[in-house]
């Protein structure tokens, strides 16, 4: 890891993909930085009632069509 940070100085390196003109490239940047300093968002699924493991898988199976359409 020195050798490669003996190199290239990362700070130098994230403030000039911060000034990239593509968006997608400060966005993967700041991204990366915010889950460094606040962690990756758990995500979870909360139920309630009676629930069989069919309907939960049925469920995420239609969040997954519903979000692959948007």
């Amino acid at each position: 890891m020195d050798a490669i940070f003996s190199k290239v100085d990362p700070v130098e390196k994230l403030e000039a993909l911060l000034a990239s003109e593509s968006e997608k490239v400060q966005a993967g940047v700041l991204l990366r930085l915010l889950e460094y300093r606040y962690g990756k968002p758990k995500e979870s699924m909360e139920l309630s009632g009676a629930i069989s493991l069919r309907e939960v898988v049925q469920k995420a199976r239609e969040r997954a069509n519903a979000a692959g359409t948007e």
